[in-house]
């Protein structure tokens, strides 16, 4: 396992919200961080980095940092064949469903989906929880809150029994202003 942002070696232990221990760069991409951070040249850098060096192909956290650069640039079905990879691989990690929902999501944005989307990723995000820690939590609570907000209020729908189930069970969380997530879905 390699930084996504200079190639040097990651520790398994080490967290997605951690920092390279060599470039104190972001050695992962993670759905929480803030979209400022991102600039054309890191996107484009990182991505080049992870598509050209097949070392990457085997490191699943390098394949969700390329997702989500993939879902920024708005190419829903090459991060759609790669989500679609890691759930095959492992079909009850709960930062891949997260992923997949959130894919699924941002080809027209949570406001325009329809309806069987929006229920999809409510049961993706309802799968999730039922096998999620305490980080992945936090992501499906503000996933769960945008969708609550952006596609049931602004169309005056009551929300469905899933994603109100959802949000008694793990709290509803308001959407980071920054967020890599929020400028995907938005």
């Amino acid at each position: 396992m390699k930084c996504v942002n200079c190639g040097a070696p990651r520790k398994d232990t080490q967290g997605a919200n951690a920092n390279c221990d060599y470039c104190g760069g972001l050695s992962v991409i993670s759905l929480s961080y803030e979209s400022s951070l991102f600039d054309s040249s890191l996107k484009n850098s990182i991505r080049d980095r992870i598509e050209n060096d097949h070392s990457y192909a085997d490191d699943p956290e390098a394949q969700v940092s390329l997702i989500i650069l993939y879902l920024l640039d708005d190419l829903f079905e090459m991060s759609s064949m790669l989500v679609s990879e890691l759930c095959k691989s492992a079909p009850r990690e709960p930062k891949y469903l997260i992923l997949k929902a959130v894919t699924i999501l941002s080809e027209r944005g949570i406001k325009k989906s329809k309806i069987k989307t929006i229920e999809e990723a409510c049961s993706l995000l309802n799968l999730a929880a039922s096998f999620s820690s305490e980080t992945e939590l936090s992501d499906i609570s503000e996933l769960a809150s945008m969708i609550k907000m952006l596609y049931y209020k602004t169309n005056g729908i009551h929300p469905n029994a899933k994603l109100l189930g959802l949000l008694d069970s793990i709290g509803e969380r308001a959407p980071k202003n920054e967020s890599l997530m929020k400028s995907i879905l938005t």
